[in-house]
């Protein structure tokens, strides 16, 4: 059996662990969702380019500029989940960081 100042430590320690596994779980979504992010704008950017193309007969430049496009878009939304996950890092950094004395 377990002490009551067991306990105690065990729930501290629990309660401690618990914030740190959300956040890390949801870093690792974010993670996750910008391959996807990345390939569907990419898939939509051909997929607007080639329907351009077979309604007003212009062929291939259509399907090469929205190609083009979602490749870009594709590329900003990566770099802004990577800077928001950045800044969030920084932040929890500088809270675990604790002042010497």
């Amino acid at each position: 059996m377990r002490s009551p100042k067991d306990r105690e430590k065990l729930d501290e320690t629990a309660t401690e662990w618990e914030p740190a596994r959300d956040r890390s779980l949801s870093q690792w979504g974010d993670l996750l969702s910008m391959g996807w992010n990345f390939a569907c704008s990419i898939g939509v950017g051909l997929a607007l380019g080639i329907l351009f193309d077979k309604y007003l007969e212009t062929r291939p430049w259509g399907t090469v500029a929205f190609l083009l496009l979602g490749i870009a878009s594709g590329f900003v939304n990566l770099f802004r989940v990577a800077r928001r996950l950045d800044q969030e890092r920084d932040t929890k950094d500088e809270k675990s960081e604790t002042p010497t004395q």
